[in-house]
């Protein structure tokens, strides 16, 4: 008596966490459930499987709750806490999900730029559907024009707000929690031009997300979420010029592999390689990776392995101006926004994380063996300015761990860290109390 559901439900106007409770109370008690999500849906199922913690933790403790202090989450913290209730009334097992290229530490695309983002999903659809009178393509266009004229914020759209990467959401879904028992399988993507003419069609989408994507999510985002337990994970990742976020359920290969990981009980389905949630796989482009902590995420930290700091070198350092990256963003400075980096704009230019190509690997490889914190900084100010920020993240650091805290710093980032040393003895010298403390300087110009 096998029964299939689609759940509709409002993308938009509504979180993750409200979509999640309407899903829960319409299902039957004790009963067993399969999940299939595409895309933003994921963190919808990513919210279910918090029902089956095997350690007996509730879904949603009192600090999970806390990400969404203040008046204007009060709508999330009430719905997680009747999810939670819900979830342990009706008793549900949720056995096997399905999870395809779900943002599940966010996407770049679901940025304060709106106007950016819908604009390059039209842009997007418009290459997939390859015809501007398709329903969804007008759909998407009028929605745009709309939401331009509002000049909305994503704040006012909680649907769209949690899928960024900075979002309470993202953060409560990669906490290091659980394990939950829900199996998971991975479908992700990286979508590849073939041809000059295929290149020059996914050139925009590259140049704006610098790693790879399927047009709408960056790969390595598809392989966070809630942790699970030992061999119950696993992914199946495509490439290719046919394999974009629209066409998942349309291409043989991954329709056929998520047919597969439903019907089969074995851990070990083949077709799909085992998966470590929060660790993208090797040859997946972005820094995003198991043991990869940043600074204001320090609370993540595993406190049973030593810690080190990752300075990169001179202009390694990402800036954004507002909440749009300027500096490594190609297409912004093709149109001469490097000017908006001037010194005058103050406090609106912020470091916003290490540049992938020249850290990426490096990072993954050192989170073999420790956690790593990557600090950015802005390269612009002065090396006092940026001494001072890593004391605070250090300071924070000595605070949440017992481990030995190690400083790696390539280029400027080693005179950054002999600055350190010199302008904040008392620190240094706590530091180097820690059994195992070093600092390792990579090209530095002493």
């Amino acid at each position: 008596d096998q029964r299939i559901f689609a759940f509709e439900h409002r993308t938009l106007s509504q979180s993750p966490a409200e979509n999640a409770l309407e899903l829960a109370r319409r299902l039957p008690a004790d009963s067993e459930v399969h999940l299939v999500s595409h895309s933003r849906g994921g963190l919808v199922g990513e919210l279910l499987t918090r029902g089956r913690f095997g350690t007996g933790q509730p879904a949603f403790s009192d600090s999970d709750l806390e990400l969404f202090a203040g008046s204007s989450r009060r709508r999330d913290r009430d719905a997680m806490k009747e999810l939670g209730q819900v979830l342990e009334e009706k008793t549900l097992r949720i056995e096997r999900f399905v999870r395809v290229a779900c943002p599940a530490r966010g996407t770049l695309l679901a940025s304060k730029r709106l106007d950016r983002y819908l604009s390059l999903m039209l842009n997007a659809l418009g290459l997939v559907v390859g015809s501007r009178l398709n329903p969804a393509y007008q759909f998407l266009k009028a929605l745009l024009i709309g939401l331009v004229k509002k000049r909305a914020d994503p704040s006012e759209l909680p649907g769209l707000e949690a899928m960024m990467p900075s979002s309470p959401m993202i953060k409560l879904l990669n906490q290091p929690q659980g394990p939950s028992d829900t199996d998971l399988t991975v479908i992700a993507g990286d979508l590849e031009g073939s041809g000059v003419l295929g290149r020059l069609k996914v050139f925009a989408t590259d140049l704006f997300f610098r790693r790879d994507h399927d047009l709408v999510v960056d790969s390595a985002s598809m392989f966070g979420g809630v942790q699970r337990s030992s061999g119950r994970a696993r992914y199946f990742f495509e490439k290719g010029s046919n394999t974009n976020h629209f066409n998942y359920f349309a291409n043989a290969s991954t329709a056929g592999r998520l047919v597969k990981a439903l019907e089969t009980e074995r851990r070990q389905v083949e077709g799909f390689d085992p998966l470590e949630v929060g660790q993208a796989p090797e040859g997946v482009r972005g820094i995003a990776a198991k043991g990869v902590v940043e600074p204001g995420r320090l609370e993540e930290l595993e406190r049973d392995r030593p810690v080190v700091v990752l300075l990169p070198g001179i202009m390694g350092s990402r800036l954004k101006v507002d909440d749009n990256i300027v500096w490594c963003d190609l297409s912004d400075l093709l149109k001469g926004r490097f000017t908006e980096l001037s010194l005058e704009n103050g406090d609106r230019v912020q470091p916003a994380g290490l540049l992938e190509r020249g850290y990426q690997d490096l990072a993954r490889f050192l989170a073999a063996s420790h956690e790593v914190v990557p600090f950015a900084f802005d390269w612009r100010l002065s090396i006092d300015e940026a001494a001072r920020r890593l004391a605070r993240t250090l300071e924070d650091l000595l605070g949440r761990t017992e481990q030995p805290v190690r400083l790696l710093a390539h280029s400027l980032g080693g005179l950054v860290a002999r600055r350190l040393r010199t302008g904040h003895t008392d620190l240094w010298q706590r530091l180097k109390a820690r059994p195992g403390f070093r600092l390792v300087m990579l090209g530095t110009p002493n």
